[in-house]
């Protein structure tokens, strides 16, 4: 249950926090910044995804091998 329904919805809801904050940093920072944030944070949101999805691949076959 965790990985299948916590998991993504504890990660969208970490997207749609940040997506919430980007007119704020739009208001607040320089041009230059905001660009820089809003690309990396699509790199960050890459690699997170993956590792999160790595992570939860081993431990489905780890519960798998004690079943």
């Amino acid at each position: 249950k965790i990985h299948y329904l916590w998991t993504p919805l504890l990660f969208a809801t970490y997207i749609l926090g940040f997506l919430l904050l980007l007119p704020i940093f739009k208001q607040q920072l320089s041009a230059g910044f905001y660009i820089y944030i809003i690309i990396s944070s699509i790199i960050i949101f890459i690699a997170l995804a993956v590792l999160i999805g790595t992570q939860v691949i081993k431990e489905l076959k780890i519960i798998k091998s004690l079943q």
